[in-house]
């Protein structure tokens, strides 16, 4: 056996599955809430490292049954599920980074826009049953004065005039926050979109953890920091509705970048939010 699988976790998949003969494994550790484990190339193990992530897990699975039967491409099929585990047969794939999509051509670039913005539609078409959501707004102004007192004593004039100018814009628009809550992936990362690098295609999509009703322009703020305008643009041939939230996505995609120095900030030391905008694309048109 070749194996860099820790032993706790070693243990754990052999409780799972006493069946299987594993003669190769992997362990993958950059997940914030989850341990991957790959065993022989084909199932996947998936644990959680705290109680935040078995929140998680219930809230993902609970997605799955949603979306299952209502999306075109692939996504984890569970065979055990436990509070603090899942194991699914290994979607095949190279994760969807922007490098990976600008070695191909234009045409294979729209075939890849067209499956996502397929799965998107599809995705967003499920309506929340509850009460629309009230209360950004409020947030957003206290996100503001945070900032103002945590932030900006850390900028100069320049950055502190450029986030002057993406909160005051949002709050002064008496529409901004308006939308309809409908099923969002929330999370929809490169390394959540897995490419079938032979067929030059979307094999399935991972991680919906944090799936959740709400903004659909969230979705397409991931989308525009990995892949910039000029992808999501490609996105509004099969989903035109889409054009309606990219004011409300660039707006969000620009002020996540502050929010992340912010947090690291006031954790005090050099952490995730430092480094999360390394690899991101920086394409991103104003809101306002």
């Amino acid at each position: 056996m070749s194996s860099d699988i820790a032993p706790e976790y070693l243990s754990r998949i052999q409780s799972l599955r006493p069946d299987l003969s594993i003669d190769t494994g992997r362990q993958i550790n950059d997940g914030g809430m989850n341990v991957v484990a790959i065993v022989n190339d084909a199932w996947v193990f998936r644990f959680v490292r705290h109680e935040s992530g078995r929140q998680a897990l219930t809230n993902e699975l609970r997605v799955f049954e949603l979306l299952r039967n209502r999306v075109d491409l692939a996504l984890p099929d569970p065979v055990i599920r436990c509070d603090d585990a899942i194991v699914y047969r290994l979607i095949e794939g190279e994760p969807m980074t922007s490098w990976l999509l600008s070695s191909y051509d234009n045409e294979t670039q729209q075939q890849i826009a067209d499956q996502l913005s397929s799965f998107l539609r599809q995705m967003h078409s499920i309506p929340s049953e509850g009460d629309r959501p009230i209360g950004e707004r409020d947030w957003c102004a206290g996100l503001r004065e945070e900032m103002k007192r945590v932030l900006y004593p850390h900028m100069t004039q320049y950055q502190r005039s450029y986030a002057d100018y993406l909160l005051d814009g949002a709050l002064r628009n008496p529409d901004f926050f308006d939308h309809t809550p409908v099923l969002i992936n929330n999370d929809i990362h490169a390394y959540h979109i897995l490419i079938d690098t032979a067929k030059r295609r979307i094999n399935g999509l991972i991680d919906f953890g944090q799936a959740c009703y709400g903004n659909p322009g969230l979705d397409f703020a991931c989308l525009l920091q990995y892949y910039g305008e000029s992808f999501v643009e490609r996105l509004l041939r099969t989903y035109p509705e889409a054009t309606a939230f990219l004011p409300y996505a660039r707006w969000v995609a620009l002020l996540n970048e502050l929010e992340w120095v912010m947090c690291g900030i006031v954790e005090n030391r050099v952490t995730w939010h430092f480094r999360a905008h390394l690899g991101i694309n920086h394409d991103i048109r104003l809101p306002f």
